[in-house]
């Protein structure tokens, strides 16, 4: 029954997404049941912890019937204002012409994905919390928000001693968003008590989500069925991305799959143009600066993306330098206990670090968390500048948003007090996890060009 009881809170969440996102998509596109149903569970989950926060605001004690009830609202509120905006019919079912080798190639993805898929469910379903971060930070605050209904301030624990109030408590790290928390304490409230083991469960789900997004935007690029199916299976069998799913608890997971759902949306928008990308690529980028603080600085990528979107290559490329050396030379003028996304300045320790060359060398190239991902985007970038040169400049503003993720993480492990953590691997690859879908996508995009398997979209010049 609490199993139930726990996939009806994803379910709920799932059903209000998918209905502000269908009413958002139009008819006729590419991978568009896939991009709903994708975007719909994970935007919905997010709205959720939305509406829980609004509650609090109002004094409203978590009630399962009352946010239940909202989120459904919400998602019948958006196809109304659909239906009157605009008379759409019903989509038609997408017509895919496939070889039987597509065929093949198709079914034998799908295939090895349903055990895959069964076994994170069984280790999902019978393991409790892991008792590093998940259960230090995140789970812990939520149980607090669950045994309270509402959400309840945290401090450290030094302001604690001194305040000494009720309705607050302590953490070690008492500004770290919410968000996460929250998804656990949704899945609480609706079971009626806190669960060590199904309060994990929205990490399938959205796993699920990420596959979900690769391959309806992959569509919706103009890829074909069969490198849009391989491409998300590339995604779901990453062994670190899995590892999260096994051992839930943590906020990575789902930086990852709302960073990817940005960027993917950003490679579409960059030349379509089409506003629901746009809408889709704002909502995951909202979702990045929520979920973690790592959020913000992988959300100046997308800036840096949309600067040579708008000013074109070159001058797009001189504004960012410039406004990386006025970056640099405020961290050198403000402050030291100035805050920048959750750390101060002093905090950063900056500092050339050359010991952690080789631990990311390491991480990218020798170790299996992330399979070949780094190889084929060299292989794939240095294949397109020298095979397909004008398709790699209509590409540009997506591959300056990669390119400035990988550069703000060579910086991180090579110039600040985070390179102990690159020199043990603690944190050297979950971080990275944050932007490798993201990276596989570029990938894949580009293999897709050099292979000449790039459809048109009905009626406009091909996406990509």
């Amino acid at each position: 029954m609490e199993l139930l009881l726990a996939l009806s809170a994803v379910f709920v969440s799932w059903v209000s997404g998918y209905l502000v996102v269908s009413a958002l998509v139009p008819a006729g596109v590419a991978g568009r049941l896939a991009i709903v149903s994708g975007y719909g569970l994970f935007i919905g989950l997010l709205l959720t912890t939305v509406v829980m926060r609004l509650c609090t605001v109002l004094g409203i004690p978590f009630s399962a019937v009352l946010i239940s009830a909202l989120l459904l609202a919400s998602g019948v509120a958006a196809q109304l204002l659909r239906r009157a905006a605009s008379d759409q019919r019903l989509p038609a079912l997408e017509q895919v012409i496939l070889s039987p080798l597509e065929k093949l190639l198709i079914g034998t993805c799908l295939v090895l994905l349903l055990p895959r898929l069964g076994s994170l469910w069984i280790e999902l379903t019978t393991l409790p919390m892991y008792a590093w971060d998940a259960k230090m930070h995140w789970a812990k605050t939520a149980r607090v928000f669950l045994e309270h209904a509402a959400v309840v301030e945290h401090v450290h624990s030094g302001r604690w001693l001194l305040i000494r109030e009720e309705m607050v408590y302590s953490s070690l790290n008492p500004n770290y968003p919410t968000t996460i928390p929250l998804v656990q304490t949704w899945v609480g409230v609706m079971i009626g008590r806190w669960h060590d083991v199904y309060v994990n469960l929205p990490w399938l789900f959205c796993f699920l989500s990420a596959g979900l997004i690769f391959y309806g935007q992959a569509r919706a690029a103009g890829i074909r069925a069969s490198i849009a199916v391989v491409g998300a299976y590339m995604l779901l069998s990453l062994p670190l991305l899995n590892s999260h799913v096994a051992m839930a608890g943590y906020a990575d997971l789902f930086l990852a799959t709302a960073f990817l759902g940005a960027l993917a949306a950003f490679v579409v928008f960059s030349v379509s143009r089409q506003y629901w990308q746009g809408a889709l690529l704002l909502a995951s980028l909202g979702a990045c600066l929520i979920l973690k603080h790592e959020g913000f600085y992988w959300s100046l990528s997308l800036i840096a993306g949309a600067i040579v979107l708008l000013l074109g290559s070159r001058r797009g490329l001189l504004v960012i330098a410039g406004l990386a050396m006025t970056g640099l030379i405020l961290l050198w003028l403000l402050p030291a206990g100035t805050i920048v996304a959750g750390h101060t300045i002093r905090q950063m320790e900056f500092a050339y670090r050359p010991e952690s060359w080789y631990p990311l060398f390491e991480g990218m190239f020798l170790h299996d968390n992330w399979h070949l991902v780094f190889y084929l985007f060299v292989l794939a970038l240095f294949g397109s500048l020298a095979w397909n040169r004008r398709a790699l400049r209509q590409m540009a503003p997506p591959l300056v948003c990669v390119l400035s993720v990988l550069i703000l993480y060579f910086v991180l492990y090579l110039f600040s007090g985070y390179a102990r953590t690159a020199v043990d691997h603690t944190s050297l690859n979950r971080v990275a996890m944050h932007f490798v879908p993201a990276v596989l996508f570029i990938t894949v995009v580009l293999y897709a060009q050099l292979a000449d398997g790039v459809r048109r979209v009905s009626g406009q010049a091909p996406v990509v």
